[in-house]
């Protein structure tokens, strides 16, 4: 038993070092708290009503995440998506219904492009939630690069 024990601590001392070279070239370049003020200062004139950062790592295929937001019908809303964080471009939809539902209407596209936009969705696009489809396309640099999207949403009534 003793020696099992020797042993796989020197397979641990051995290994170990192995997997933090493997994952140094790993780039996360999720910086929010540097953008989240510019971001924010797009709300005007609406009032601050959410804040989310969506964590995403690129990986060898692509893939959706899909986020949902709940809504007041009675308010007019300015959504405020900023990619700055993002090693690589992806996608950005927005659908009136969740992922699978047969009435399900996209109301807004476009790519991270800009680092930073603006939509400002009608009342009739959607009754009281609002999915936004991030499509993130197959890694560039054949890593697992990390990043992320801040969102901002405002509202007034």
């Amino acid at each position: 038993m003793k020696q099992l024990s020797i042993n796989l601590i020197a397979c641990l001392i051995l290994f170990l070092p192995a997997v933090s070279i493997g994952q140094s070239t790993i780039v996360d370049a999720c910086d929010w708290e540097n953008v989240k003020k510019d971001a924010k200062k797009d709300l005007k004139p609406y009032q601050y009503y959410a804040f989310k950062i969506t964590k995403i790592t690129f990986s060898n295929t692509s893939f959706e995440k899909e986020i949902e937001v709940p809504l007041f019908m009675d308010a007019d809303y300015r959504f405020v998506f900023n990619t700055m964080g993002l090693p690589q471009e992806i996608k950005v939809q927005i659908f009136n219904k969740p992922k699978g539902n047969p009435d399900r209407k996209m109301i807004y596209e476009t790519t991270s492009e800009n680092n930073q936009f603006i939509f400002d969705p009608q009342k009739g696009d959607a009754k009281n939630r609002i999915y936004i489809n991030y499509v993130v396309p197959a890694s560039k640099s054949g890593n697992a690069d990390k990043g992320c999207v801040l969102f901002y949403s405002g509202s007034k009534f």
